[in-house]
């Protein structure tokens, strides 16, 4: 929720249209990515997660990236710019571009764990409102909420990066640690840290074309590989008789 308000915070300042205010609207949305990193982060190393916390998590970001480019939009039209529909392309790229992330991120952390079931698991799991199954009120909303994204996210993604072919094993390691490295500069970190040095030098518009061409292009790139690599029938290392 802090990182939520931090990010309107930047949307109300970048909506301002000057330069000193794209300056302070950097750096609210600096605190915003802190708080949105922290608490994911934190939640990891605590085992404290749940889909709830997840699924707010999830809410608080897609609202404040609107919010974002709705102020960006803004502030162009503030000094005579129209600029809506290179606003609008960024930021329906911007969103594609990280549920893609969410949902390579999610699969990485359960494959590294051994648990290439995770994504079908939280679904049942969380189908009827929670473990327990149905969940009343509003821990049950979110639930169902919850999963009705997740499914969405499966279903849209799947279409353009099918399962891999046999699965997922140990020792595609190293070359799944690579392609989570180079699928995590399409994830809200990189995109809000390009969105804070442009603020900062007063030339938003060079970042909305950056998300347009560079990043879109980054983002078929590495499908491209990734697609090579779910293609390949995984490599096993042979027993050795003992």
């Amino acid at each position: 929720m802090l990182s939520l308000a931090a990010s309107l915070a930047a949307s109300y300042c970048f909506a301002s249209g000057g330069l000193s205010m794209l300056a302070a609207g950097a750096a609210w949305y600096a605190v915003a990515n802190i708080l949105d990193c922290a608490d994911g982060q934190l939640a990891r190393v605590q085992g404290s997660g749940t889909p709830n916390g997840r699924f707010v998590d999830g809410i608080a970001d897609y609202v404040g990236t609107v919010a974002i480019f709705l102020g960006i939009g803004i502030g162009f039209s503030w000094l005579g710019m129209n600029l809506w529909a290179e606003t609008v392309v960024a930021g329906l790229s911007s969103a594609i571009h990280a549920m893609i992330f969410d949902h390579r991120q999610n699969s990485f952390i359960a494959a590294s764990r051994g648990d290439n079931g995770f994504h079908e698991r939280e679904m049942t799991k969380h189908s009827s409102g929670g473990p327990g199954g149905g969940t009343p009120g509003l821990g049950g909303a979110i639930s169902r909420l919850y999963v009705g994204y997740m499914r969405f996210q499966a279903r849209v993604i799947s279409r353009f990066l099918p399962p891999r072919e046999g699965g997922i094993h140990p020792e595609n390691a190293a070359e799944d640690a690579t392609m989570i490295r180079l699928w995590s500069y399409l994830g809200p970190t990189t995109n809000r840290t390009a969105l804070i040095a442009f603020a900062l030098v007063g030339r938003i518009d060079i970042f909305l074309w950056a998300v347009i061409v560079p990043g879109n292009l980054w983002l078929a790139g590495v499908w491209y590989l990734q697609r090579r690599i779910d293609r390949r029938p995984a490599v096993r290392i042979p027993d050795i008789p003992a």
